[in-house]
C-alpha cells in the first residue's frame, strides 16, 4: 500500500527504498518531498503504514528514549518558533500547520519508537 501511494506521487527515491525494503531510507525520501512539494495526498495513511512497519522492528530502551527526547526537543523548538514568528506578525502556513498537526498527534502514542521517531522527523520540517 506504500509503495501504491508514493507510486501515484511520484516519489521514485522512495519506491526505490521500498524495493530495497530500507524503511529508513522511505521515510528520508518522503520527508523530502514532503518538505519540497508540500503535496500531503495520503500522508495520514503513509505515515500510519511506515509507523506500522517501523513497530515491527526491535528497539532498546535506550533507543525509544532517545527518539522520545528527541522527538519533544522537536515539539519545543517548534512551538518557540511558532512563538516567535507570531510576534512578528508571521503566521503559519498550511504545510507548517499540518506538519505539526501530524506530528503532535504522532507524539499521542507516548514512548514509542516508530510514532516518536516520525513525529522528530516532521517537527523538523515545521518551518522549512
Amino acid at each position: 500500500m506504500i509503495k501504491r501511494d508514493m507510486g501515484n506521487l511520484g516519489i521514485i527515491g522512495a519506491t526505490n527504498a521500498i524495493e530495497q525494503k530500507d524503511i529508513l531510507a522511505t521515510i528520508d525520501e518522503y520527508i523530502k518531498f514532503r518538505n519540497t512539494a508540500k503535496n500531503f495526498k495520503y500522508s495520514e495513511e503513509i505515515l500510519e503504514n511506515m509507523r506500522f512497519i517501523l513497530n515491527i522492528k526491535s528497539s532498546s530502551t535506550a533507543e525509544i528514549n532517545s527518539t522520545y527526547v528527541r522527538a519533544m526537543s522537536g515539539k519545543l523548538l517548534a512551538e518557540t518558533n511558532l512563538r516567535l514568528f507570531t510576534r512578528m506578525g508571521v503566521t503559519p502556513k498550511y504545510s507548517a500547520a499540518l506538519n505539526y498537526e501530524q506530528a503532535r498527534n504522532l507524539m499521542n502514542f507516548g514512548k514509542n519508537y516508530a510514532a516518536n521517531y516520525l513525529a522528530y522527523r516532521l517537527y523538523g520540517i515545521v518551518w522549512k
